[in-house]
């Protein structure tokens, strides 16, 4: 996943962004929370509604069996 555009940020660490997926090129709305842990650790994990893979290629069932659990934004 990667941030297309914001839409909406507070001055704070909550935004709204229209994010993209790497793989597919499907673009939705969703929130998101500006930290590391999101950057690095969120957005490369998320698991894109329309292909269901994230940006390693890994599907659902692959992911969970790596981290234990899904990512989705």
């Amino acid at each position: 996943m990667k941030i297309k555009e914001y839409t909406y940020t507070n001055g704070r660490n909550d935004f709204k962004a229209i994010f993209e997926c790497t793989k597919c090129g499907h673009t939705y709305e969703a929130w998101g929370y500006a930290d590391g842990n999101f950057y690095n650790n969120v957005m490369p994990n998320a698991i894109c509604p329309n292909c269901n893979k994230n940006e390693k290629g890994e599907d659902e069932k692959a992911l969970e069996e790596r981290l234990g659990y899904l990512v989705r934004i």
